[in-house]
């Protein structure tokens, strides 16, 4: 956590309204909400809403504060809160509830819950107890929301959804409907907010104090994720998915034991005995003595077994009462004979499945190594003893590698990467592409369609996940891409679960790992930026990651941001203006040596403002100042940056005589380091060097090539020329 979030909160306190005393109350009859499927009941565990090939699930068994689930009879009224305040809306029968779609009705559901939660840790045991110091109690809880684990801070508009719930939860339980009668079995019997509009007063005072805004992910994090994710699909998925594909098979293949079970050999013997009756007795016995030997023979075991004390008991009791013919002694030994194997027979359980599994289909098991590899799988189902990676472990890591590669390239929101079809991939004549559901701004409750170019990685995520969950699917009938199998059975992961998994992810791939400041855990909200992020700082971390190497470069992503949405666009511009001031303060503070036109100039001017001993602080403004007077943003290239400016137009050596003038735009033409290098606007850090190392060795080659052609070698001796320019250790020096 950064200084920033550390920092004490100033919470803008309201007074609410005191409540009139409301009498008896008459609750209406609960009702079910339109459209529930017909096979859930009114106290079904769970809400399944059918739509088209869609499906909408609304469980009933988060765990609430007091450590029980909702559905257990000790949260029965915020059960039947919650499920009333569902049916609300669904049906419509107060004003507001109308054109609100299914996905958001549940999600209020849910804030609903976390509102209950919220004030049941404050110690009040229903919201109806709730006061004005109660209240204002839990407006100094929500500087990160609902759920103050998470990292980012709560944002307005989501102060704004919290807060219009609340209202729900006392206009609900306050005031009745048309009959008379009131909606809700508990809610708020103070009045919040007089109108919705000093709700969202306070919703801007409290976000503007708690300065939302979600952090973005360290560059070496999101490298660090991505590289990850993609090893999981590129390299290891396919041995994942057969081993999960053999375990599936073995899980349900008939097998039978290989060793008798507890108690199975005395259930056994006694079964054994008591069949044997007064002539058997006498074909077994010599001189009254039943013959062990004979006996285990007849029930395989060995005879040794038999002068067990638990099994010759048994024996001496039958012959004695053989011998002395007592029909009580005998009728004794039968009773009580008969209740042991009952008993034995009842404790008897099935042998491990998942011990003999794990030898028959090949553990431990070893594949492909790499930076985030997760060999060896040693077992099939994870547990507090596992040692090292079991397969269950691997396949929700594989999971969620697809899922990390599908909304970081396509900048999908959570829901709407949840909610694609199995059939989402399109291919076209110029490529494939990816069509998704949008809710953002549509008011239809199955969304609309957008089809979007995608990458070759974001084809293999889906199909990997379109194979993982092939069977569960066929099985239960549904078209939904990530609906998935797990120890539970099958379904689409919910928020709760990307998050968790987010977390195991980064800390299993130590993808988590953010220096001194120990694990950054990963947010769903902050995958949609990595894109944004890998396009500007690609030439510092990308190439320390060899799946990253393999799978993307920097030519691919760049034409990949002319599809770029309107705000990945946005994100990028800030974190061009963010890599701006680093380069440029880290010239000022580092000394770190700058080369080309644009980096002389760059030295130079950081020369002259170490010359003028100002504070940090004061320098870091004088930065700012000057990057916003000028406009600089900077463009990584494979050779170096490009300096961008308002007068860039002017001089560039990428935009042609006549086109040249102040304030046009960076043209979105084929770059080449040839040209480039002779820019005016051209910086070269030791982050480049790599490049231009490669490219000396490779100009070297052809020069020390004896049929290479005359011409050849001259373009190899200038590229000779220009890469030791670049890698001399002399600052200052220019490039011409």
């Amino acid at each position: 956590m950064n200084k920033r979030q550390r920092r004490s909160t100033r919470v803008y306190l309201i007074e609410p309204k005191a409540a009139s005393p409301v009498g008896n109350r008459i609750i209406r009859p609960e009702e079910r909400p339109v459209g529930l499927d017909v096979d859930c009941l009114l106290h079904s565990d769970r809400y399944v809403f059918t739509m088209g090939n869609l499906s909408f699930v609304m469980p009933w068994t988060r765990k609430m504060a007091n450590g029980r689930r909702l559905c257990h009879s000790t949260n029965a009224s915020a059960w039947e809160l919650a499920r009333r305040y569902m049916s609300a809306y669904r049906n419509q029968i107060f004003d507001g509830a109308d054109n609100v779609v299914l996905s958001t009705v549940i999600n209020r559901t849910y804030t609903a819950l976390a509102v209950i939660d919220a004030f049941k840790k404050l110690g009040f045991a229903s919201l109806s107890d709730v006061r004005k110091k109660g209240w204002n109690d839990f407006l100094k809880t929500l500087e990160f929301g609902l759920h103050p684990n998470r990292r980012e801070r709560v944002s307005r508009s989501r102060l704004i959804e919290i807060f219009r719930v609340c209202d729900d939860l006392s206009r609900l339980y306050r005031i009745p409907d048309e009959n008379g009668k009131f909606i809700l079995n508990d809610g708020f019997s103070i009045e919040l907010f007089s109108n919705f509009n000093d709700a969202i007063a306070l919703a801007y005072q409290l976000g503007t104090d708690f300065e939302a805004q979600t952090p973005d992910t360290p560059a070496s994090v999101a490298f660090a994720h991505m590289n990850a994710a993609i090893e999981y699909v590129v390299d290891y998925a396919s041995d994942l998915i057969r081993l999960f594909n053999a375990a599936e098979a073995a899980k349900n293949q008939e097998r039978k034991p290989t060793r008798a079970r507890p108690g199975q050999k005395n259930a056994d013997l006694l079964e054994f005995l008591l069949q044997l009756g007064r002539e058997g007795f006498l074909d077994l016995a010599e001189n009254g003595v039943l013959s062990r030997s004979k006996i285990a023979h007849s029930i395989g075991i060995a005879t040794t077994t038999l002068y067990q004390p638990r099994h010759a008991a048994w024996i001496d009791r039958l012959e004695k009462a053989q011998l002395t013919a007592s029909s009580a002694e005998n009728e004794s030994f039968r009773r009580e004979a008969q209740l042991e194997i009952d008993t034995i027979r009842a404790k008897l359980k099935n042998p491990s499945q998942n011990r003999i599994a794990t030898v028959q289909i090949g553990l431990p098991f070893s594949g492909i190594t790499g930076a985030a590899h997760p060999w060896p799988i040693t077992e099939i189902g994870r547990s507090r003893w596992t040692t090292g990676c079991s397969l269950e472990e691997a396949i929700a890591n594989l999971i969620t590698a697809a899922l990390i590669i599908i909304l970081a390239f396509m900048g999908d929101r959570l829901g709407e990467g949840l909610n694609l079809d199995v059939d989402c991939l399109v291919e076209k004549l110029d490529g494939w592409y990816l069509r998704s559901r949008k809710f953002k701004g549509h008011s239809a409750e199955v969304g609309s369609f957008l089809e979007q170019p995608c990458p070759e990685v974001v084809v293999r995520a889906v199909r990997v996940i379109t194979e993982l969950g092939a069977d569960a699917r066929a099985a239960a009938g549904s078209s939904n891409l990530f609906f998935i199998p797990h120890r539970s059975g099958a379904s689409v992961p919910d928020d709760s679960t990307v998050r968790n998994r987010l977390k195991r992810f980064g800390k299993s791939t130590r993808a988590s790992l953010n220096g001194k400041d120990g694990d950054w855990i990963v947010t769903p909200s902050q995958l949609r930026r990595f894109f944004a992020t890998m396009w500007v700082n690609y030439y510092e971390f990308g190439g320390k990651f060899e799946a990253l190497r393999r799978m993307l470069d920097h030519r691919w992503i760049t034409t990949t941001l002319g599809y770029a949405k309107t705000w990945q666009k946005q994100v990028i511009s800030d974190l061009q203006l963010s890599l701006t001031f680093s380069v440029m303060r880290t010239a000022v503070f580092d000394g770190v040596e700058m080369k080309g036109a644009a980096g002389v100039r760059f030295a130079k001017l950081a020369n002259r403002i170490k010359m003028m001993v100002l504070p940090i602080e004061e320098v870091s403004e004088w930065i700012s100042a000057q990057i916003a007077a000028y406009g600089f943003r900077l463009f990584p290239m494979p050779w170096g940056y490009c300096l961008w400016s308002k007068d860039a137009g002017k001089y560039a050596s990428c935009v042609g005589r006549g086109a040249r003038r102040v304030g046009i735009n960076r043209p979105n033409t084929i770059k080449d380091c040839g040209t480039c290098s002779k820019c005016r606007q051209f910086i070269e850090t030791p982050v480049f060097e790599p490049y231009w190392q490669f490219s000396l060795e490779m100009h070297e080659t052809i020069m020390n090539q004896p049929l290479a052609a005359p011409r050849l070698k001259k373009a190899a001796l200038e590229g000779m020329r220009r890469s030791k320019l670049f890698l001399c250790t002399k600052v200052g020096r220019s490039n011409g």
